[in-house]
């Protein structure tokens, strides 16, 4: 275990990142589709205002409003810890499938890649990571 990941144990002993990397693979797929879908005040609580405004800007000038998509399968694995005091921010690469149906033809998108960055005040009683970074590949 490296020093950066002994420091989030040490701000929080049930820390475990297994469930870290669970938590952000569902997360990975809520996120995503409710891009997919255009909506996203359902995924409001999950994201930074910045990553918000983005995504709402991507959207205003994107055509697939309205498709059907699909993540198929989603792996996940952590590139980097940083502890700033009580802050903790975990950046994580997701490879992920991804299908979407537009005008009755389906695209396949295979081996996706997506960094990711999400971080949480350990000292805060929310259990909720917030998304405040997004990179693709």
């Amino acid at each position: 275990m490296d020093y950066s990941q002994k420091q989030v144990i040490n701000l929080d002993k049930n820390f475990s990142f297994n469930d870290f990397l669970d938590g952000a693979k569902k997360a990975f797929t809520l996120i995503v589709m409710a891009y997919k879908k255009g909506n996203l005040e359902e995924i409001k609580s999950l994201i930074s205002k910045e990553v918000y405004e983005n995504f709402q800007n991507a959207l205003n000038s994107s055509n697939n409003k309205g498709s059907k998509f699909n993540v198929s399968s989603v792996k996940a694995s952590i590139l980097n810890i940083e502890v700033i005091k009580k802050l903790v921010k975990i950046k994580v690469q997701f490879l992920s499938n991804q299908e979407s149906l537009i005008k009755d033809k389906i695209n396949k998108h295979n081996n996706i890649k997506d960094i990711w960055t999400f971080e949480k005040n350990m000292d805060g009683s929310s259990p909720i990571w917030t998304l405040v970074e997004v990179t693709a590949e």
